[in-house]
């Protein structure tokens, strides 16, 4: 691959991400001043060494996975990451405040609307966590504020109201016996039933606070059970590729039905920085017509997400690896705001 080489095949996937369609050597004469006549042999070339494909006989070219692969690696232009960010601040600003699983889910429409495409965000239930601390508050007459502390950092509330005076509870005692009972417990193990024993154990009398508290953690084992959040199906619509029913549909079922299965919604603890797969790159056959744009976010001492962007193979990698890097980068300061304490 030499510089005229490198100079032809970026050309061609810049002119086919913006037009999605097959470039002839023609248009690149124009844009890089050689003749059609030496574009065309080293067109022939490229499509030779497999960097390059002739979807019809007598049409332009268009990159093949290996093309695109050779361009992400080593042609792709940085893009202004300022400019991106900036964007993201301001879509941030009225999200940070939310519930871990409706922070998660705006998160992924702020980014599929930004790239236009399919966006996911995956996270693990093993270490999603303990619990660490409980603080039972009264706030009125007859309101009380309860704050759970989770092993990994994140800090869950909710207010809860109550017919009687709170300042007739026992609340300093109610606190103290199920921070004993409960720290160190998983969160998906505090069913009804095991709530209930504890209750019994520490003679928690009052019906609604039982009631309450029960209703509290069943809330929050629903909202963390819902690991993969997908946003923008829509967006994929907007894309020439996958504008029949029947092209976008594979993909979508990839995601509902096998989604703890797919290895891209997977982090390890060794994953670093923005991860681009092209076509069959990709672990499942119904992601072959797609490219996957992920990186990964971090909150507490060990718990590691995923996001990602899935797009055709035809897409802007430069834009979509800079929404990837500042949204994990946000996302991670946002989810640490709260230490642990």
């Amino acid at each position: 691959m030499n510089e005229r080489k490198s100079g032809i095949l970026k050309c061609v996937v810049d002119e086919y991400v913006l037009t999605s369609r097959p470039v002839g050597s023609n248009r690149l004469s124009q844009v890089l001043g050689i003749s059609s006549a030496s574009i065309r042999n080293e067109m022939y070339a490229l499509l030779r060494m497999g960097y390059l494909d002739q979807p019809h006989t007598s049409a332009g070219r268009v990159p093949t996975d290996l093309g695109y692969r050779f361009f992400v690696d080593f042609l792709m232009d940085s893009m202004n990451e300022i400019e991106v960010q900036m964007e993201l601040v301001q879509k941030f600003i009225g999200v940070v405040h939310l519930k871990l699983d409706q922070l998660l889910r705006e998160v992924a429409g702020i980014l599929s609307e930004m790239a236009q495409c399919l966006c996911f965000i995956s996270v693990p239930q093993i270490k999603m966590s303990e619990v660490n601390k409980i603080e039972i508050t009264p706030v009125s007459k007859r309101c009380v504020l309860l704050v759970l502390v989770l092993s990994n950092g994140m800090v869950e509330d909710t207010l809860i109201e109550l017919q009687m005076d709170v300042r007739n509870l026992p609340l300093k005692r109610i606190t103290q016996v199920l921070n004993e009972h409960l720290n160190g417990v998983d969160i998906f193990s505090l069913t009804p039933e095991y709530l209930e024993k504890v209750f019994d154990n520490v003679r928690l009398k009052e019906r609604e606070v039982r009631f309450s508290i029960r209703r509290f953690f069943d809330d929050l084992i629903t909202s963390y059970s819902n690991t993969c959040f997908l946003g923008g199906m829509h967006q994929m619509l907007r894309q020439p590729e996958f504008r029949e029913a029947d092209k976008l549909e594979p993909v979508l079922q990839a995601f509902e039905n096998a989604a703890g299965e797919l290895k891209i919604l997977k982090a390890s603890q060794r994953a670093k920085g923005v991860e681009i797969t092209i076509g069959n790159e990709n672990d499942v056959g119904a992601l072959s017509e797609c490219s996957v744009v992920r990186g990964h976010f971090q909150f507490g001492d060990s718990t590691l997400g995923t996001i990602g962007i899935v797009g055709p193979r035809r897409m802007r990698y430069s834009r979509m690896a800079g929404l990837i890097r500042y949204v994990t980068a946000m996302l991670s300061e946002s989810l640490n705001e709260f230490p642990l304490s």
